[in-house]
């Protein structure tokens, strides 16, 4: 997690929130693709 370590000191805690959040949608969404392509292929 680089992109952490680029943000200002002050409201640290919501903004790692914020972008573990968004981490994990993205997580999500990449997965949910997974799972359309293997439906797709078998």
């Amino acid at each position: 997690m680089k992109i952490v370590a680029k943000l200002p000191p002050q409201n640290n805690e919501k903004q790692r929130a914020l972008i573990f959040r968004e981490e994990m949608l993205k997580i999500e969404k990449y997965i949910r693709e997974m799972v359309e392509i293997e439906r797709c292929l078998f």
